[in-house]
């Protein structure tokens, strides 16, 4: 993770967290490169900066006092599938706390449970650690570019440890994806020509050409085939993708989850 870009985002000058954010970089002898965006002041320019953190595979660390510029800057992280870290909000938190009490306050403990499933979903993503899936909330399981992570950044910020495995003909499924219960996992469809377009414009992007094999609607077919017989081996919950954005499908999968008391 050398040189990665790290983005302060703040609506004030944002010196103290970035001062913050480069002591920590010392202790741990990791170069970042720091990019601080002070007085952040309207929603398209949080989005500009979250499509910009997400070209970069950047972290996003949050000091935003107006709440609707924060929540759109946490919604936009975890339906783009860009790590965020909300660390005013934290502090807020922590500070509601009653020091003459015991124990954790609900709002601390909430918080830290998100923090928990965005550190799962960062370290299980896109089939890592398989053999720690079973302690998931959720497996999601599908093609590529059928949106697996962004989804499990979202459900992350719902508190839900989300782990993903991409489904590819040549390579077969993990042997814990069998062990995990049908009801907690999820397998994303998706129609072909829907597909098609998202990776031929995915190509595009990548500067390859348009007649790369990842790109055709043949191997897009097989791709799908396959991934469907094996959603269907195992039984679990499927969700067609096609029109459906990110927040559509938590949503069905947080309510699944609900109706199995996970």
């Amino acid at each position: 993770m050398a040189n990665s870009r790290i983005y302060i985002v703040s609506d004030s000058s944002g010196e103290s967290l970035r001062d913050l954010v480069e002591t920590a970089s010392l202790q741990l002898k990791r170069d970042f490169t720091i990019v601080k965006i002070p007085y952040v002041g309207d929603i398209q320019e949080i989005k500009d900066i979250v499509y910009q953190a997400k070209a970069e595979d950047s972290i996003i660390f949050s000091a935003i006092i107006i709440s609707n510029l924060r929540d759109t800057l946490l919604y936009e992280c975890a339906t783009n599938g860009v790590k965020a870290v909300d660390l005013l909000q934290y502090v807020i938190e922590l500070l509601k706390y009653d020091f003459k009490g015991s124990g954790q306050s609900p709002a601390i403990e909430e918080y830290s449970q998100k923090i928990s499933a965005m550190e799962y979903v960062f370290l299980h993503d896109d089939g890592l650690k398989t053999e720690e899936i079973l302690k998931a909330d959720v497996v999601i399981i599908g093609v590529s570019r059928t949106s697996k992570t962004p989804l499990c950044m979202y459900l992350a910020n719902k508190g839900i440890k989300a782990a993903n495995i991409p489904l590819i003909p040549e390579v077969e499924p993990p042997k814990e994806i069998f062990m995990v219960p049908s009801d907690k996992i999820v397998g994303l469809t998706i129609a072909p020509d829907k597909l098609h377009h998202i990776r031929a414009e995915r190509i595009k992007a990548m500067g390859l050409g348009i007649n790369a094999s990842y790109a055709t609607m043949e191997r897009i077919k097989k791709e799908i085939n396959y991934a469907e017989s094996i959603m269907d081996s195992l039984g679990c919950l499927k969700i067609d993708v096609t029109n459906k954005a990110v927040e559509e499908a938590a949503q069905i999968i947080m309510g699944h989850l609900k109706i199995n008391n996970v």
